[in-house]
């Protein structure tokens, strides 16, 4: 544990992660304009978290090109929950997120049937299973690390961490402005991601953009933000490179 924290401060003084979420053929529109945005500031090192089945809306071969750009687009890609809705009973995150905590009232047989369709679909879509999982409204629920290490993924993607399933978790402080239903909540989450990347130096500094955020105009906000960690030294990184970083060829 003390080489993670050691290897994690070094990291979060010269790296940062950019994260894609909902990335599915539902916001092909906005996903192309978050791609023509981050290109030249980060060019294909950021990371796609992708709904093969948004809201019970299955991909195919209509979609193809859409996947296409994602694979040409994204050098890494993680599981984001199978239909990014929860269709059990309403917590008030649910209420918040427009129910957009999917794994939040599913048992871990549940969860794991989920996890398990996901990754079939994605299989069919796009060339590289992914290793990652990042819970819908980052409610992991009973997604156990066992459920997750028999489908081999072997990293969860959180808010405030990233853990490495069964060897420890590194800091975060993210920004990140969908909040769900009300828009105007985003300013208060770029302040709180802020605030933890001024107090917390050992976090990775990590940008979330969401497709809400091309509508509601921060979009230009994440940029800006990209921009200052790049002029600061920092430079994108992949959670895969970490992984490898933090423990070589010892977890496969």
């Amino acid at each position: 544990m003390t080489d993670i924290i050691a290897t994690s401060r070094e990291l979060a003084a010269t790296r940062f992660l950019v994260v894609v979420h909902d990335v599915t053929p539902n916001f092909s529109g906005e996903i192309d304009q978050i791609l023509r945005v981050l290109d030249p500031l980060v060019g294909t090192c950021s990371t796609a978290a992708v709904v093969p089945c948004w809201h019970g809306l299955k991909s195919d071969v209509a979609h193809r090109e859409f996947w296409q750009t994602v694979n040409e687009s994204f050098q890494e890609v993680l599981l984001h929950g199978y239909r990014h809705q929860n269709d059990k009973s309403a917590t008030c995150l649910s209420q918040l997120t427009g129910r957009a905590d999917e794994f939040s009232r599913l048992t871990e047989a549940e969860c794991e049937a989920r996890i398990a369709a996901g990754l079939e679909m994605m299989d069919g879509l796009l060339p590289n299973r992914p290793v990652g999982f990042l819970p819908p409204a980052w409610q992991r629920g009973q997604a156990t690390s066992a459920v997750l290490l028999r489908h081999g993924l072997r990293f969860v993607l959180g808010m405030h961490g990233l853990e490495f399933v069964g060897h420890g978790t590194i800091p975060l402080a993210t920004w990140s402005w969908d909040c769900g239903r009300i828009g105007w909540l985003g300013h208060i989450a770029e302040t709180y991601g802020s605030l933890r990347f001024r107090w917390r130096p050992s976090a990775l500094p990590t940008i979330v953009i969401h497709p809400a955020d091309v509508s509601r105009g921060f979009l230009p906000r994440a940029v800006l933000i990209c921009q200052r960690l790049l002029r600061e030294g920092r430079r994108p990184v992949l959670v895969g490179d970490l992984e490898q970083r933090l423990f070589g060829g010892t977890r496969r």
